[in-house]
């Protein structure tokens, strides 16, 4: 989306009584008068003005979103600033919103230069003022911003989720997170090759965001800093400065790290070592290597007391590395490369030297806490300060889940709902005993130890919280399984019986795609790896019935995905089959509007149903991929043969205000029904019982028209058995708002709501029994967690089977 700065009166106004005296405080928020409040934030794209107002006993402004009757995107203020948040990890305030069903969500915008930063938010309660973090490290980029430095524009919306106005109060706008005081580590982002190279974009923004998650996790707070404005004066203020993917790097950056490590800084860096760094890393440059085969790189190996604290293997499936060497005399070789079945590939996974670190590929985020340590000790063994911070910290954080604070409120609460069960008391005192260690550890200054005991104060709270919830019989419980070959490092007969052991009712495996099938279809191409590890669909449903678990198998629709051959899209580009977007750019998505690809869709799903015994059938992507497609010259051609009438503006016509909008919004829903209405019945003659499912964007009321997937009308007519929306979110309040939204719509067909525990950094289990909680709450009759893998096969599964999805019950193991 384009955003523009609307001509203000003046450039900036100037801090307000109050912010003289702080320097983090951007804007109090609190206005002598209702012309000064409306001075200060300027409404957007027909948005109400502001005004100065109270909640709570506290004052700040007043933000009205008058949704009602409209058909306004969102709400949106903006706010001239003239703000240097270069060396900050980002900004906090306080907002209080009593209703916030009228607001799917949140979001802020920082423009700098010629584009805007920006990120999303929910408050967490209604009841009151809710304290929001916006960290940098979530902000992704639009257009060309400048950096941090020189941030102009400050910008709050509130995106319309229902017809229904609301408002919200803002106060208390500041800086959170300075470098070198509250934060010793420094992220630096390549936001210059983020605009260099918009294909590398969502992956050096990601791995960033993921590495300054990972020290916040540990009890090291981040500031992500900016290739684009960084100075040597303020990496200065960083004890260490991580590189976390940053494919290429201005000079003058490269020579300020230059000068940093000269003046004693430390550095690690992650898969690609910017050329003027190697020599005073010790590292020299190595050929870029593919992995040969699945698994090659499967395993980091230590070698013996090369990195203090760190654990002698740690899990990562790279798919390639940089084969650095350690130049002689310098560096050195910390840990190696081993494939699948334990045996050295010859080459490095970590080099060290006295001036940093070198990881030979990015940091991923399975290995669990093995990983997390693994990160740590690479840390602490370049700045040796960090093992101490990190151990107060983790005890201090152990007990701050589930809205408990600290570890003396998790154990009074825990007690509180657990009946005195004797397997929650017995966690409990394994975290006292291990509290206990752990101080006694400080005080001789064994941190690394003492980090070992705050872990275990950590789990066994989370066990006690664990064991202490209640099961609800009857319902279902499914995992979404993105892998055809299901969880990494399992058989899918392992993978079921844990499902299986936890409670869990269903899997939905994505066994095919537009362009691909994990079993001999006779209608799509068969991935090459069928022929040597066998039939997906049977393997799953073989254990499927083994265990008495429900299997639902899953078909990405339209999308042909990342295993399809070159043949088949060849085949259907030459039979223009494919989407387009308004300037003809292709997408390597089938065309829903074409006859053929229809009856694909329609075929394919009901091979299914007729090849095996499943249990159901699950629609998703079953949808445009976004508003901007599919504009092909074979859409034209049907939609005018549909309209009756040649369309001389074209795609003009059709677009937002077009003369045909509406028709034409009404025939990409129609195209999409289309499939799912033949599917459904033909499946179900085939196969009687069998279940149609979906899964669905969160919003029917604004996504029927932005991707065409109609879904309260599938509820309506009878299509579906039951929809599992997308409700991805880490926020409960707007999770809940969904459910309950969704529940009016879907009528009497269930809705098992979507629970992105993978989408998130930082989901931990009480956040997914916090949001079963809430679907148990409102009547669903189950729930559905993306996604089904390593983490959450080792991590999460067991710890919900222990009380919330328990097979037999409430949770007394």
């Amino acid at each position: 989306m384009k955003h523009t700065l609307a001509l203000l009166a003046t450039a900036w106004l100037p801090w307000l009584a109050g912010a003289a005296t702080d320097p983090a405080i951007i804007d109090s928020c609190q206005y002598a008068s209702e012309a000064a409040a409306k001075a200060a934030w300027q409404p957007m794209r027909g948005s109400a003005a502001v005004a100065p107002g109270e909640a709570g006993g506290e004052r700040g402004v007043r933000m009205p979103c008058n949704f009602t009757g409209t058909t306004m995107e969102r709400a949106s203020w903006d706010r001239a600033v003239n703000v240097d948040l270069s060396t900050s990890r980002g900004i906090q305030f306080q907002i209080w919103c009593r209703d916030t069903a009228p607001i799917s969500g949140f979001s802020v915008y920082f423009q700098s230069g010629e584009g805007w930063y920006s990120t999303t938010f929910f408050p967490e309660t209604t009841n009151g003022w809710s304290t929001v973090t916006i960290e940098k490290a979530a902000a992704r980029s639009e257009g060309k911003p400048a950096g941090w430095s020189k941030i102009r524009t400050l910008r709050i919306s509130a995106w319309h989720g229902k017809d229904a106005n609301t408002e919200f109060f803002l106060r208390d706008i500041r800086r959170t997170g300075v470098l070198g005081t509250d934060s010793l580590v420094a992220v630096l982002r390549a936001d210059s090759a983020v605009h260099a190279d918009r294909a590398e974009a969502k992956s050096i923004e990601e791995f960033s965001e993921q590495m300054a998650t990972t020290f916040q996790g540990l009890g090291l707070p981040s500031a992500m800093v900016s290739d684009l404005d960084v100075t040597l004066e303020q990496l200065r203020a960083a004890k260490l400065v991580v590189l976390p993917h940053n494919p290429r790097l201005p000079d003058s950056v490269a020579d300020a790290l230059v000068q940093y490590v000269q003046q004693g800084g430390k550095l690690m860096v992650f898969y690609s070592v910017p050329a003027k760094l190697l020599a005073v890393l010790g590292v020299q440059a190595g050929a870029h290597v593919r992995e040969p085969s699945p698994g090659y790189f499967s395993t980091i190996r230590f070698a013996a007391d090369a990195v203090p604290g760190a654990p002698p293997h740690v899990a990562q499936h790279s798919w390639n590395v940089h084969s650095y060497k350690p130049v002689a005399g310098q560096g050195r070789v910390l840990a190696d490369w081993l494939d699948a079945q334990g045996k050295p590939t010859g080459h490095a996974a970590i080099l060290g030297s006295a001036h940093g670190i070198v990881m030979t590929h990015v940091l991923l985020q399975d290995g669990g806490a093995a990983k997390r340590r693994m990160l740590l000790a690479m840390a602490g063994s370049l700045v040796p300060e960090l093992w101490q911070r990190t151990a107060a910290n983790a005890l201090a954080q152990a007990g701050n889940f589930a809205g408990y604070q600290g570890m003396d409120d998790a154990i009074s609460r825990i007690t509180a709902i657990s009946g005195d069960r004797a397997a929650v008391n017995t966690a409990l005192a394994a975290a006292k005993s291990a509290r206990q260690a752990h101080a006694q550890l400080c005080s001789q200054a064994k941190y690394g130890e003492a980090l070992d005991q705050a872990e275990i104060v950590r789990h066994s709270l989370l066990e006690a919280y664990c064991r202490a919830q209640t099961a609800q019989l009857a319902e279902f419980r499914a995992f979404w399984c993105h892998s055809a070959f299901g969880v990494n490092g399992m058989e899918w007969d392992e993978a079921i019986r844990r499902l299986a052991e936890s409670g869990f009712t269903a899997i939905l495996p994505n066994m095919l795609w537009g362009g691909s099938a994990f079993y001999p279809s006779d209608l799509l191409p068969v991935v090459p790896e069928v022929a040597t590890r066998g039939d997906q669909i049977a393997k799953c449903l073989v254990a499927c019935r083994k265990y008495g678990v429900q299997i639902h198998v899953w078909k990405v629709n339209w999308n042909t995905g990342h295993h399809v051959p070159k043949s088949f899209l060849d085949k259907m580009r030459q039979e223009q089959r494919l989407q387009a977007d308004a300037q003809g750019k292709e997408e390597p998505w089938l065309c829903p509007s074409h006859p053929e690809n229809q009856k694909l869709e329609i075929a394919t799903m009901v091979e299914v149903a007729r090849k095996y015994p499943v249990d159901g059938i699950h629609f998703d992507y079953i949808r445009y991929p976004d508003g901007s497609h599919c504009f092909c010259a074979g859409c034209r051609e049907r939609f005018e043969k549909v309209l009756g009438a040649s369309l001389k503006n074209w795609p003009r016509a059709v677009q937002a205000d077009g003369a045909q909008r509406a028709r034409w919004l009404d025939w990409r829903r129609e195209n999409i029904t289309t499939v799912v209405k033949a599917v459904s019945e033909q499946a179900r003659q085939i196969r009687p019982g069998i279940k149609i499912s979906a899964a669905v964007f969160r919003h029917w009321t604004t996504d029927r028209d932005s991707v065409g997937q109609d879904w309260k009308l599938w509820c309506d007519r009878g299509y579906v058995d039951f929809l599992c929306p997308m409700d991805y979110t880490p926020s409960n309040t707007s999770f809940e708002n969904m459910v309950r939204q969704q529940v009016e719509w879907a009528g009497k067909v269930p809705i098992y709501p979507g629970i992105g525990i993978s989408t998130f950094h930082q989901m931990m289990p009480d956040r997914v029994i916090e949001q079963i909680q809430i679907s148990r709450k409102n009547h669903t009759g189950g729930f559905t967690i993306f996604n089904y893998g390593e983490t959450e096969a080792r991590d999460l599964i067991p710890l919900l089977g222990m009380g919330i999805t328990a097979p037999a019950g409430r949770g007394t193991r």
